[in-house]
């Protein structure tokens, strides 16, 4: 029973906070509960229409699938438990008689969407005081109208609020640029670039915002204005995969020769190295019977070797006299990098492969590299080609070996053989990719027990069951970030649904395959008719007998589905008999596939599960929205990392964000990992604490701890945040700084080392927009994951290393004395990560200060760590 809080007197005062989460409070109390989302969604809904709504309308609008009766029976509880959550005032707040139903808010309510609302006071008023009234209302704008709140199987109300939320967010837009312009003109560029800040935030694909931020910061330093200009650039690739419009790019170029000229004559910054994990691939090739063609044949071999390794992502550094090397997570880590690199030696095994007169052989290997980004070399010492190669050398004819690491990489994804010869334990023969069922797409064999999710597993089981008993379809997106596990919720639904006999179709969208149309759809196809993959492009009678099967056999239904999985262009015949207009084709053929989908069902309800939404094309996502609006049963669930397209926002796909796990479902899990070896509790402790409530965190350190690896951040992992830091552009220094400093740090910190504010703005902006910061209440900053923090830390080369932490020892020194009073043990850190002699001094200080306060467990570890600095010095 959810408990009621209500005020002990009618005559109280209401606070009404709709910006961000829904929150109501009566004399400033404790947020009142309200025992579920329809009861929050009258409220909303008549605070913010104060007028006297029918009851019959509202009933529809809450309830549209039930009947009248039944709809208004489910209106009256709900007003009751709202009065009832209300407190004793509550009967008097929501009036309007048997038929009708309003808002009577007492005198004394706050509510923060009028106060946003509101123009002015006065007609005049000077410009000083206008910037501080639009300043007070951007301050209840404390996030999204009613953020969480969703009532998928209301789409009317859906309308209505993402309507509300729209005009609210192009007001905050529009009072910002208004305060943005405001500063400017008066050459208060602080205070302006603050807010140009927050209303990219808002609004971060408005170019016309970036440039703003990118005037403001050049004013002081051109090369922060460069470095936000590089981390936008960078984001527009990988998200959207278009560039910055000529405007932008011309402003770029006006502030880099800015920059220029500001430089010293002569000067060049050396670019920087960092430590990397990456996958070389060395590939031998070798002629079986030269002779006068030798050279053409080798640049053929070459040519399409090349074509094949480029299209999976690889950086190709070597292509000549027989031989290829190829990075993988090079310029940018990517987060498969690994099976990437697997995938493109079947794939160049496939291209090679009609060349009878050439043999070849390939290696890999993953290991760790330094290198530089910005100069273009990846593995400057060459030990990961060095080992590459050794590999290759290992391969029989035409043979492809991986080494240990990538075996353990990727297990559940390829098939390979043994090893042969003195170092069989070191490598393996990579033969194929292993076959996956569609409900195994993106999991694997056998995954860990779903734990911590019972109750949003529970709501999707309700929504299923609500779509068979409607027999209307239904949308839903599971949002997350990375690991959180949001496909490994939506394949455990989609087992149930299999297990009680019901059908479940896998669409799986890949970030290659963004700007393709209908790839993932076309990609599906073939599996969800049983047919061979390359069936439809050679005109396989198999495909018109599928279709007939699904009551889709006129000759218009195979033509255009021939059109649609046909890669080739059409011949000048073809187009000549094909006058029909392009956007008529476009309808017939998302209508052909919305009534494939729906057929495969065969009338009984059918689960489509949508994997990486956020990389489906345009075309795939209206085809998605057609299926929802025409109404088959259909319950069309996504994943997704970003929140709702809006092409699927308006066909009223509802939202379900996941968030971590509980400290006792961690627990929980990687007991259940390690099992049958126990845990203990020292060891659920570290691997809890790390994970933060990732589950994807818990299973690879739990993997990892059974293996007995001592990495601080699993390999498993490496690749998935690296990625992460490496989308931030030149924000990614920053956080490598802030990494040195610890998982908690002050911008006053990063100030003292040296680094330009606005570099330091722009970069905390960049990490706080990417979730991988959060801002505490006292304004420090904190790395959401630990993780995150290790692996932007580790990623710094050693001297480098070395060379941060005694500068940080020399500011905190100069700066920050009072705080090492109180914390002596922060000095005696980094004076020992920069291999300082005085680390052993500095502990001893730490761990009496410590043994002073009977604080013996961290004076033991202050006294040992003296030791361990005191026997690290070299030999007098």
């Amino acid at each position: 029973m959810v408990p009621f809080l209500s005020s002990s007197a009618s005559g109280t005062g209401l606070s009404l906070r709709f910006f961000g989460p829904f929150e109501v409070r009566l004399n400033e109390g404790p947020p009142l509960a309200f025992p579920y989302d329809k009861v929050r969604a009258l409220l909303a809904y008549l605070a913010l229409e104060p007028a006297e709504h029918p009851r019959e309308a509202l009933a529809q609008l809450l309830w549209p699938d039930l009947e009248a009766e039944q709809a208004r029976a489910n209106l009256r509880r709900c007003v009751f438990d709202l009065r009832r959550g209300l407190g004793p005032a509550g009967a008097d707040w929501i009036s309007g008689g048997p038929r009708a139903l309003r808002l009577n808010s007492p005198a004394s309510t706050h509510f923060d969407v009028p106060e946003f609302e509101r123009s002015p006071t006065a007609v005049l008023i000077s410009p000083e005081e206008l910037a501080q009234q639009l300043e007070q209302r951007l301050a209840l704008y404390r996030g999204p109208l009613l953020s969480g709140l969703s009532l998928p199987d209301a789409p009317e109300f859906e309308a209505w609020l993402q309507a509300r939320r729209d005009a609210l967010h192009r007001l905050a837009l529009a009072l910002l640029e208004e305060l943005i312009t405001h500063h400017e003109q008066r050459h208060e560029t602080a205070r302006a670039l603050q807010h140009a800040l927050r209303a990219i935030e808002l609004e971060p694909w408005r170019e016309s915002l970036q440039r703003s931020c990118m005037r403001l910061l050049a004013r002081h330093s051109p090369e922060a204005a460069l470095a936000h200009f590089g981390t936008f650039e960078l984001q527009l690739e990988q998200e959207l995969g278009v560039r910055p419009s000529p405007q932008t790019l011309q402003l770029a170029e006006q502030i880099q020769r800015q920059c220029q000229s500001q430089a010293p004559a002569g000067a060049q910054r050396p670019a920087r190295v960092e430590r990397r994990r990456l996958v070389a691939l060395v590939a031998e090739l070798d002629l079986i019977n030269p002779g006068e063609e030798a050279t053409a044949l080798l640049e053929q071999a070459l040519t399409r070797a090349v074509a094949s390794l480029q299209a999976r992502g690889a950086h190709v550094a070597l292509a000549e006299r027989a031989e290829l090397l190829a990075y993988f997570g090079h310029p940018v880590a990517r987060e498969q990098a690994p099976r990437d690199a697997a995938e493109a030696a079947l794939d160049l095994a496939a291209a090679l492969q009609p060349l009878a007169a050439l043999s070849w052989r390939v290696g890999l290997h993953a290991g760790w590299s330094h290198g530089s980004s910005e100069a273009n070399r990846p593995d400057e010492a060459g030990t990961l080609a060095r080992e590459a190669r050794r590999l290759a050398w290992h391969a029989p004819a035409r043979g492809l070996v991986l080494g240990q690491t990538l075996q353990r990489r990727l297990h559940s994804h390829f098939q390979w053989a043994p090893g042969e010869g003195p170092d069989a334990h070191s490598h393996a023969l990579l033969l194929a990719r292993r076959p996956t069922t569609p409900i195994d797409q993106g999991s694997e064999p056998q995954p860990p027990r779903l734990l911590g999710r019972q109750t949003e597993l529970t709501q999707l089981t309700q929504l299923w069951q609500q779509v068979g008993q409607s027999g209307q379809a239904a949308a839903l997106l599971l949002r997350a970030e990375p690991g959180l596990g949001k496909s490994r919720l939506a394949a455990t639904l989609a087992r149930q649904v299999q297990h009680e006999g019901g059908t479940v179709l896998t669409l799986r969208c890949q970030a290659e395959s963004a700007h393709t149309p209908y790839f993932a759809l076309l990609e599906s196809l073939p599996v969800w008719l049983g047919l061979d993959s390359d069936a439809a492009t050679r005109r396989d009678p198999s495909l018109g007998s599928a279709l007939a099967t699904l009551g889709l056999n006129q000759p218009e239904h195979l033509r255009h589905l021939l059109g649609l999985l046909d890669s080739r262009p059409q011949t000048l015949e073809a187009a000549a008999q094909d006058d029909t207009h392009p956007a008529e084709r476009k309808r017939r053929e998302q209508a052909l596939l919305c009534e494939l989908i729906a057929g495969l069902g065969q009338g009984r309800p059918l689960l489509l599960w949508v994997e990486d939404l956020h990389w489906a094309d345009g075309a795939t996502l209206e085809t998605l929205a057609r299926l929802v609006a025409q109404g088959s049963p259909v319950l069309l669930l996504a994943t997704s990392r970003q929140t709702l397209p809006p092409a699927l926002a308006h066909s009223g796909m509802g939202e379900l964000s996941l968030g971590p796990l509980s400290t006792h479902a961690a627990r929980e899990l990687a007991q259940s990992l390690a099992e049958p070896q126990a845990l203990s509790e020292a060891w659920q402790a570290a691997i809890v604490s790390r994970a933060d409530g990732v589950p994807l965190f818990v299973e690879e350190l739990t993997r990892a701890w059974q293996a007995g690896l001592s990495e601080q951040v699993p390999d498993s992992l490496w690749d998935v945040l690296a990625a992460r830091l490496d989308s931030l552009g030149p924000a990614k220094h920053i956080a490598q700084l802030a990494a040195a400093i610890g998982r908690d740090f002050s911008d006053s910190l990063l100030l003292a080392l040296g680094e330009p504010a606005e570099r330091v703005a722009a970069g905390l902006e960049a990490l706080l927009r990417s979730g991988l910061l959060r801002r505490q209440r006292s304004g420090a900053y904190h790395f959401k994951h630990a993780l995150v923090r290790d692996a932007a830390y580790q990623s710094l080369p050693q001297a480098e290393r070395r060379a941060i932490h005694a500068r940080l020892a020399q500011v905190l020194r100069t700066h920050f004395a009072e705080r090492l009073q109180a914390h002596p043990e922060i000095l005696a850190h980094h004076l020992s990560e920069a291999t300082d002699p005085g680390a052993a001094q500095a502990w001893l200080a730490a761990g009496r200060q410590a043994a002073a306060r009977s604080a013996h467990a961290e004076a033991l570890h202050d006294f040992q760590a003296g030791l361990a600095a005191l026997q690290a010095l070299p030999p007098h």
